[in-house]
């Protein structure tokens, strides 16, 4: 960050060339385009719907800052621009992670995710919107489709994803290891009793039931983790896929914790 003196007090202001690019959505496309490929400006326009004389403007603006240099009429990106174009992207995807991040911090207290921000930076994030709603679920249940081995912390549940969890277990033989609230554990004896009877328990698979509240959704899908933040409803908002060995490590041990607290949903049936 720079800073400029104003009246004896140093200020902040955010350096020129990100101020340049954030404030014109054209300049980036543009600085894109002769970064991708050289050429004339009208081979270089083709397929941006930019009008040409907004084109030509920056081709000249970005010959300025020496982001791009042309030799008889062919327009090429220089190594600074390219190091430009490569930095500015990597910024926006880091703060369109970010601005993810803060969606699923409106859920989840930070003091509950035992990994700093260098390593929920890497996470793939989906979120739900209008138009998907239950994309975080219907992520999660994709993942579940090819998994191996389960260890899940689950708040809430759904008929959707009790019949992943139960079709991933009866067809192909995933070892499940899911710890659920009292609240959870009470809705699947009331409504899936004969669908627990069909897949059974088994030393490698089980539900256990924690006497308490479980404040975010976790899957460990093999040796990837999926964070789930739901909202008051029950409804999940956001979901976190994260395969770094910290984020498992956590994981992990987070996951044991409610696990070594819990009993066995077997007790509550009445099965031996």
């Amino acid at each position: 960050m720079a800073y400029e003196i104003q009246n004896g007090v140093a200020e902040e202001t955010v350096p020129e060339g990100i101020e340049y690019l954030a404030s014109s959505s054209n300049r980036v496309v543009a600085l894109k385009a002769i970064v991708r490929d050289s050429g004339e400006p009208a081979e270089l326009r083709e397929g941006l719907e930019m009008p040409r004389s907004t084109f030509q403007r920056i081709l000249s603006e970005l010959q300025d800052r020496n982001w791009a240099e042309k030799s008889e009429g062919i327009y090429t990106a220089t190594p600074l621009g390219e190091y430009v174009e490569g930095y500015f992207d990597d910024c926006v995807g880091t703060m369109s992670g970010l601005d993810k991040l803060s969606r699923f911090f409106e859920y989840v207290p930070f003091s509950e995710i035992g990994v700093g921000m260098e390593t929920l930076v890497d996470s793939e994030i989906t979120v739900s919107g209008s138009y998907s709603p239950h994309a975080p679920t219907e992520r999660l249940i994709e993942a579940l489709e090819d998994a191996d081995g389960v260890r899940g912390l689950s708040p809430v549940i759904t008929d959707r994803a009790f019949e992943a969890f139960s079709d991933a277990i009866a067809d192909s033989g995933v070892t499940v290891k899911n710890v659920v609230e009292k609240k959870v554990a009470d809705a699947i004896i009331s409504r899936y009793t004969d669908r627990l009877d069909e897949i059974g328990e088994t030393d490698e698979t089980g539900t256990y039931v924690y006497d308490g509240e479980i404040p975010m959704g976790m899957m460990i899908i093999d040796d990837t983790v999926f964070v789930s933040a739901f909202d008051e409803d029950g409804i999940a908002r956001v979901l976190l896929q994260n395969d770094t060995d910290r984020m498992l490590g956590w994981a992990e041990g987070y996951h044991d914790r409610y696990r070594r607290e819990s009993e066995p949903l077997d007790l509550r049936l009445g099965h031996a």
